[in-house]
Protein backbone atom coordinates (compact mmCIF):
# COMPACT_ATOMS: atom_id res chain seq x y z
CA UNK A 1 0.00 0.00 0.00
CA UNK A 2 1.39 3.81 -0.77
CA UNK A 3 2.34 5.01 2.61
CA UNK A 4 4.13 8.62 3.03
CA UNK A 5 7.09 8.59 5.27
CA UNK A 6 5.73 10.97 7.99
CA UNK A 7 2.97 8.88 8.25
CA UNK A 8 5.43 5.75 8.91
CA UNK A 9 7.52 8.45 11.09
CA UNK A 10 4.80 8.77 13.55
CA UNK A 11 3.50 5.73 13.52
CA UNK A 12 6.47 4.46 14.71
CA UNK A 13 7.70 7.47 16.14
CA UNK A 14 9.45 5.80 19.59
CA UNK A 15 10.96 3.33 17.35
CA UNK A 16 12.65 5.84 15.22
CA UNK A 17 13.16 8.55 17.26
CA UNK A 18 15.67 6.69 20.26
CA UNK A 19 18.31 5.28 17.45
CA UNK A 20 18.93 9.41 16.77
CA UNK A 21 18.81 10.13 20.73
CA UNK A 22 21.10 7.51 21.45
CA UNK A 23 23.92 8.25 18.97
CA UNK A 24 23.74 11.94 19.80
CA UNK A 25 24.18 11.16 23.60
CA UNK A 26 26.50 8.64 22.56
CA UNK A 27 28.99 11.11 20.20
CA UNK A 28 28.47 14.47 23.26
CA UNK A 29 30.12 11.40 25.79
CA UNK A 30 32.55 11.02 23.07
CA UNK A 31 33.51 14.33 23.30
CA UNK A 32 33.30 14.78 26.74
CA UNK A 33 35.63 11.82 27.42
CA UNK A 34 38.35 13.10 25.20
CA UNK A 35 42.10 14.23 26.76
CA UNK A 36 41.98 17.31 27.45
CA UNK A 37 44.29 19.64 24.22
CA UNK A 38 47.18 22.36 26.02
CA UNK A 39 48.43 24.94 23.26
CA UNK A 40 51.55 26.80 23.97
CA UNK A 41 52.70 29.72 21.88
CA UNK A 42 55.54 31.88 21.00
CA UNK A 43 56.32 34.88 18.97
CA UNK A 44 59.58 35.85 17.29
CA UNK A 45 60.69 39.34 15.78
CA UNK A 46 62.07 39.82 12.54
CA UNK A 47 63.54 42.16 10.86
CA UNK A 48 66.15 43.31 7.81
CA UNK A 49 69.98 42.15 8.95
CA UNK A 50 72.10 44.91 9.28
CA UNK A 51 73.24 47.14 7.35
CA UNK A 52 70.20 47.00 5.75
CA UNK A 53 67.38 49.50 6.60
CA UNK A 54 64.91 48.32 8.92
CA UNK A 55 61.42 47.34 8.00
CA UNK A 56 59.92 48.55 11.11
CA UNK A 57 56.34 50.43 9.73
CA UNK A 58 57.73 50.73 6.33
CA UNK A 59 55.61 47.73 4.64
CA UNK A 60 52.97 48.12 2.62
CA UNK A 61 50.15 45.66 1.70
CA UNK A 62 51.68 45.08 -1.64
CA UNK A 63 55.16 44.31 -0.07
CA UNK A 64 56.67 41.24 1.09
CA UNK A 65 57.05 42.08 5.08
CA UNK A 66 60.57 39.82 6.15
CA UNK A 67 57.75 37.40 8.66
CA UNK A 68 56.43 36.30 5.59
CA UNK A 69 59.85 35.16 4.70
CA UNK A 70 60.87 33.80 8.34
CA UNK A 71 57.29 31.62 8.06
CA UNK A 72 58.04 30.04 4.76
CA UNK A 73 61.37 29.05 6.28
CA UNK A 74 60.25 27.55 9.22
CA UNK A 75 57.73 25.72 7.23
CA UNK A 76 60.44 24.45 4.63
CA UNK A 77 62.50 23.41 7.95
CA UNK A 78 59.05 21.38 9.53
CA UNK A 79 59.35 19.05 6.31
CA UNK A 80 62.96 18.26 7.01
CA UNK A 81 63.61 14.97 9.24
CA UNK A 82 66.95 16.28 10.28
CA UNK A 83 65.01 19.22 11.83
CA UNK A 84 62.07 17.76 13.49
CA UNK A 85 64.85 15.47 15.08
CA UNK A 86 66.82 18.60 16.09
CA UNK A 87 63.79 20.04 17.63
CA UNK A 88 62.33 16.53 19.48
CA UNK A 89 65.98 16.10 21.04
CA UNK A 90 65.73 19.75 22.51
CA UNK A 91 62.23 18.49 24.01
CA UNK A 92 60.92 16.27 26.66
CA UNK A 93 60.47 13.75 23.35
CA UNK A 94 64.10 13.05 23.64
CA UNK A 95 63.42 10.65 26.38
CA UNK A 96 60.76 9.10 24.86
CA UNK A 97 62.31 8.86 21.41
CA UNK A 98 65.39 6.86 23.21
CA UNK A 99 65.58 3.00 22.49
CA UNK A 100 62.94 3.49 20.27
CA UNK A 101 63.11 1.16 16.21
CA UNK A 102 63.34 3.76 13.12
CA UNK A 103 59.96 3.13 12.50
CA UNK A 104 58.95 4.42 15.73
CA UNK A 105 60.79 7.57 15.21
CA UNK A 106 59.56 8.39 12.21
CA UNK A 107 55.80 7.98 13.54
CA UNK A 108 56.56 10.22 16.50
CA UNK A 109 58.41 13.22 14.30
CA UNK A 110 55.37 13.21 12.30
CA UNK A 111 53.08 13.20 14.76
CA UNK A 112 54.78 16.07 16.48
CA UNK A 113 55.24 17.99 13.19
CA UNK A 114 51.19 17.54 12.38
CA UNK A 115 50.83 18.93 16.34
CA UNK A 116 52.62 22.40 15.12
CA UNK A 117 51.25 25.59 13.54
CA UNK A 118 53.16 28.25 12.04
CA UNK A 119 51.52 31.84 11.05
CA UNK A 120 52.19 35.47 11.60
CA UNK A 121 50.72 38.29 13.72
CA UNK A 122 51.57 41.04 11.19
CA UNK A 123 54.44 42.02 8.96
CA UNK A 124 57.21 41.54 11.91
CA UNK A 125 55.86 39.06 14.31
CA UNK A 126 55.94 35.21 13.51
CA UNK A 127 53.82 32.93 15.94
CA UNK A 128 54.50 28.97 16.61
CA UNK A 129 51.19 27.29 17.88
CA UNK A 130 52.03 23.36 19.52
CA UNK A 131 48.98 21.14 20.83
CA UNK A 132 49.65 18.36 23.03
CA UNK A 133 47.69 16.37 25.58
CA UNK A 134 50.84 16.89 27.61
CA UNK A 135 51.31 20.51 28.97
CA UNK A 136 55.03 20.26 29.37
CA UNK A 137 55.14 18.41 25.96
CA UNK A 138 53.68 21.33 24.29
CA UNK A 139 55.78 23.63 26.31
CA UNK A 140 58.83 21.67 25.61
CA UNK A 141 58.58 21.10 21.92
CA UNK A 142 57.86 25.13 21.36
CA UNK A 143 60.88 26.05 23.36
CA UNK A 144 63.04 23.38 21.14
CA UNK A 145 60.98 25.08 17.85
CA UNK A 146 62.16 28.48 18.06
CA UNK A 147 65.54 27.62 19.61
CA UNK A 148 66.75 25.33 16.63
CA UNK A 149 65.58 27.72 14.07
CA UNK A 150 67.20 30.62 15.14
CA UNK A 151 70.05 28.32 15.55
CA UNK A 152 69.62 26.51 12.14
CA UNK A 153 68.96 30.15 10.44
CA UNK A 154 72.33 31.22 11.94
CA UNK A 155 74.09 27.84 10.66
CA UNK A 156 72.95 28.50 7.17
CA UNK A 157 73.84 32.27 7.16
CA UNK A 158 77.31 30.99 8.87
CA UNK A 159 77.68 28.78 5.82
CA UNK A 160 76.51 31.33 3.26
CA UNK A 161 79.02 33.96 4.72
CA UNK A 162 81.81 31.17 4.75
CA UNK A 163 81.38 30.44 1.14
CA UNK A 164 80.75 33.82 0.01
CA UNK A 165 83.88 35.06 1.65
CA UNK A 166 86.48 32.54 0.29
CA UNK A 167 84.56 33.57 -2.86
CA UNK A 168 85.91 37.27 -2.59
CA UNK A 169 89.31 36.52 -1.30
CA UNK A 170 89.41 34.73 -4.69
CA UNK A 171 88.40 37.69 -6.50
CA UNK A 172 91.06 40.14 -4.30
CA UNK A 173 93.39 37.45 -5.38
CA UNK A 174 92.71 37.72 -9.11
CA UNK A 175 92.12 41.87 -9.13
CA UNK A 176 95.51 42.14 -7.51
CA UNK A 177 96.57 40.24 -10.60
CA UNK A 178 95.10 42.16 -12.59
CA UNK A 179 96.25 45.62 -11.19
CA UNK A 180 99.76 44.63 -11.00
CA UNK A 181 99.46 42.77 -14.93
CA UNK A 182 98.17 46.04 -15.77
CA UNK A 183 100.72 48.48 -13.79
CA UNK A 184 103.41 46.42 -15.27
CA UNK A 185 102.34 46.97 -19.31
CA UNK A 186 101.94 50.26 -18.24
CA UNK A 187 105.50 50.59 -17.01
CA UNK A 188 106.98 48.63 -19.94
CA UNK A 189 105.22 50.71 -22.21
CA UNK A 190 106.61 54.58 -20.81
CA UNK A 191 109.85 52.58 -21.03
CA UNK A 192 109.49 51.38 -24.44
CA UNK A 193 108.09 54.81 -25.19
CA UNK A 194 109.97 57.45 -23.33
CA UNK A 195 108.62 60.38 -25.90
CA UNK A 196 105.60 58.79 -24.91
CA UNK A 197 102.79 61.49 -22.75
CA UNK A 198 99.45 62.14 -21.51
CA UNK A 199 97.85 62.38 -24.72
CA UNK A 200 99.49 58.91 -26.12
CA UNK A 201 96.50 56.88 -27.00
CA UNK A 202 98.16 53.52 -25.97
CA UNK A 203 99.01 55.42 -22.36
CA UNK A 204 95.86 56.56 -21.91
CA UNK A 205 94.41 53.03 -22.43
CA UNK A 206 97.07 51.19 -19.49
CA UNK A 207 95.99 53.85 -17.63
CA UNK A 208 92.25 53.17 -17.54
CA UNK A 209 93.05 49.98 -17.13
CA UNK A 210 95.05 49.80 -14.42
CA UNK A 211 91.95 52.28 -12.50
CA UNK A 212 89.59 49.94 -13.61
CA UNK A 213 91.96 46.81 -12.12
CA UNK A 214 92.35 48.98 -9.12
CA UNK A 215 88.75 49.66 -8.63
CA UNK A 216 87.32 45.97 -9.10
CA UNK A 217 90.64 45.13 -6.39
CA UNK A 218 89.08 47.75 -3.85
CA UNK A 219 85.38 46.29 -4.11
CA UNK A 220 86.56 42.93 -3.57
CA UNK A 221 88.78 43.59 -0.76
CA UNK A 222 85.44 45.83 0.74
CA UNK A 223 83.63 42.59 -0.03
CA UNK A 224 85.30 40.71 2.40
CA UNK A 225 85.52 42.85 5.05
CA UNK A 226 81.50 42.58 4.84
CA UNK A 227 81.97 39.06 5.05
CA UNK A 228 84.37 38.94 8.00
CA UNK A 229 81.76 41.50 10.08
CA UNK A 230 79.29 39.09 9.33
CA UNK A 231 81.08 36.03 10.49
CA UNK A 232 81.85 38.05 13.34
CA UNK A 233 77.91 38.47 14.48
CA UNK A 234 76.02 35.71 12.65
CA UNK A 235 73.21 35.83 15.42
CA UNK A 236 71.98 38.95 14.88
CA UNK A 237 68.93 39.68 17.07
CA UNK A 238 67.77 42.30 15.13
CA UNK A 239 66.93 39.93 12.81
CA UNK A 240 65.45 36.97 14.92
CA UNK A 241 64.26 37.48 18.38
CA UNK A 242 62.15 35.48 21.00
CA UNK A 243 59.73 38.20 22.25
CA UNK A 244 57.11 35.89 23.73
CA UNK A 245 58.82 32.84 25.17
CA UNK A 246 56.69 29.90 25.75
CA UNK A 247 56.21 29.15 29.84
CA UNK A 248 52.96 27.95 29.71
CA UNK A 249 50.63 25.64 27.94
CA UNK A 250 47.00 26.84 28.43
CA UNK A 251 44.01 24.01 28.03
CA UNK A 252 41.89 23.99 25.19
CA UNK A 253 38.26 24.50 25.39
CA UNK A 254 36.02 20.95 24.56
CA UNK A 255 33.75 22.92 22.26
CA UNK A 256 35.19 21.56 19.09
CA UNK A 257 35.11 18.02 20.52
CA UNK A 258 31.82 18.03 21.64
CA UNK A 259 30.92 19.62 18.15
CA UNK A 260 32.29 16.97 15.91
CA UNK A 261 30.79 14.24 18.52
CA UNK A 262 27.19 15.80 18.11
CA UNK A 263 27.88 15.97 14.30
CA UNK A 264 28.59 12.60 14.48
CA UNK A 265 26.31 11.08 16.23
CA UNK A 266 23.25 12.72 14.58
CA UNK A 267 24.45 11.69 11.41
CA UNK A 268 25.20 8.03 12.30
CA UNK A 269 21.42 8.30 13.86
CA UNK A 270 19.94 9.67 11.14
CA UNK A 271 21.84 6.90 8.90
CA UNK A 272 20.32 4.28 11.26
CA UNK A 273 16.51 6.17 11.12
CA UNK A 274 16.85 6.23 7.45
CA UNK A 275 17.64 2.01 6.88
CA UNK A 276 15.02 2.06 9.54
CA UNK A 277 12.46 3.65 7.58
CA UNK A 278 13.59 1.92 4.00
CA UNK A 279 13.05 -1.60 5.99
CA UNK A 280 9.65 -0.16 7.66
CA UNK A 281 7.87 1.11 4.64
CA UNK A 282 9.60 -1.87 2.47
CA UNK A 283 7.45 -4.54 5.09
CA UNK A 284 4.35 -2.43 5.44
CA UNK A 285 1.95 -4.38 3.57
CA UNK A 286 -1.07 -3.34 5.85
CA UNK A 287 -4.32 -1.83 4.68
CA UNK A 288 -5.89 1.07 6.62
CA UNK A 289 -8.32 3.05 4.28
CA UNK A 290 -11.84 2.17 2.39
CA UNK A 291 -9.78 4.11 -0.54
CA UNK A 292 -6.34 1.39 -0.39
CA UNK A 293 -9.01 -1.34 -1.22
CA UNK A 294 -10.96 0.70 -3.37
CA UNK A 295 -7.73 1.88 -5.65
CA UNK A 296 -7.41 -1.54 -6.29
CA UNK A 297 -10.72 -2.31 -7.64
CA UNK A 298 -12.06 -4.18 -4.37
CA UNK A 299 -15.46 -3.35 -3.43
CA UNK A 300 -15.91 -2.74 0.50
CA UNK A 301 -18.33 -4.78 1.68
CA UNK A 302 -18.36 -3.27 5.79
CA UNK A 303 -16.19 -1.61 8.21
CA UNK A 304 -15.16 -2.25 11.62
CA UNK A 305 -14.48 1.21 13.45
CA UNK A 306 -12.19 0.75 16.69
CA UNK A 307 -13.63 1.43 20.06
CA UNK A 308 -11.33 3.50 21.72
CA UNK A 309 -10.79 2.51 25.32
CA UNK A 310 -12.03 4.84 28.33
CA UNK A 311 -8.49 5.96 29.21
CA UNK A 312 -8.12 7.23 25.53
CA UNK A 313 -11.54 8.82 26.13
CA UNK A 314 -10.37 10.79 28.81
CA UNK A 315 -6.71 11.44 27.68
CA UNK A 316 -8.65 13.24 24.46
CA UNK A 317 -10.91 15.58 26.66
CA UNK A 318 -8.67 16.29 28.68
CA UNK A 319 -9.93 15.15 31.85
CA UNK A 320 -8.09 13.29 34.64
CA UNK A 321 -10.08 10.04 36.71
CA UNK A 322 -10.81 12.31 39.54
CA UNK A 323 -12.20 15.22 37.12
CA UNK A 324 -13.76 12.35 35.10
CA UNK A 325 -15.65 11.57 38.65
CA UNK A 326 -16.74 14.92 39.96
CA UNK A 327 -18.45 16.08 36.64
CA UNK A 328 -20.54 12.18 36.34
CA UNK A 329 -21.40 12.91 39.68
CA UNK A 330 -21.82 10.33 42.23
CA UNK A 331 -23.14 6.71 41.19
CA UNK A 332 -26.78 6.08 41.15
CA UNK A 333 -27.71 3.89 44.85
CA UNK A 334 -29.31 0.77 44.09
CA UNK A 335 -33.03 0.38 44.33
CA UNK A 336 -34.01 -2.63 46.74
CA UNK A 337 -37.51 -4.09 45.49
CA UNK A 338 -40.48 -4.35 48.20
CA UNK A 339 -42.45 -6.78 48.67
CA UNK A 340 -41.61 -9.28 46.69
CA UNK A 341 -38.72 -11.75 47.30
CA UNK A 342 -36.37 -12.90 44.55
CA UNK A 343 -35.86 -16.68 44.23
CA UNK A 344 -33.49 -18.54 41.65
CA UNK A 345 -35.25 -20.40 39.56
CA UNK A 346 -34.81 -24.19 38.56
CA UNK A 347 -35.81 -26.54 35.79
CA UNK A 348 -35.60 -25.76 32.01
CA UNK A 349 -37.57 -23.15 29.50
CA UNK A 350 -39.56 -25.02 26.86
Amino acid sequence: MKRTYLELFFRHRLLLTAPLLIALVAGAAWGLTRPRSYEATASVWTDAPIPNDSTVGTHSVNDSPPSAGQQALLTELLATRSFLLAVAQDSPMANEMRGRSANEVESALSAMSSKIQVGTAGPQVVTVRVKDTNPQMATGVANGLVTQFIAAETDRIRRRANAQLAYDKQQVTERAKAVSTAQAALARYTRDHPNAGPSDGTVTQLTATVTTAQQGNATAAEAVTKDNALLAHPADNSVLEVIDQPTHAYPQSRQKALLIGGIGGVLAGGTIVVLAMLLLMARDNSVRQESELEAQALTVVGTIGELPSRRRARRREGLGPRQRSEESGPPPEPTQPTGQTLRPSCGTSQ
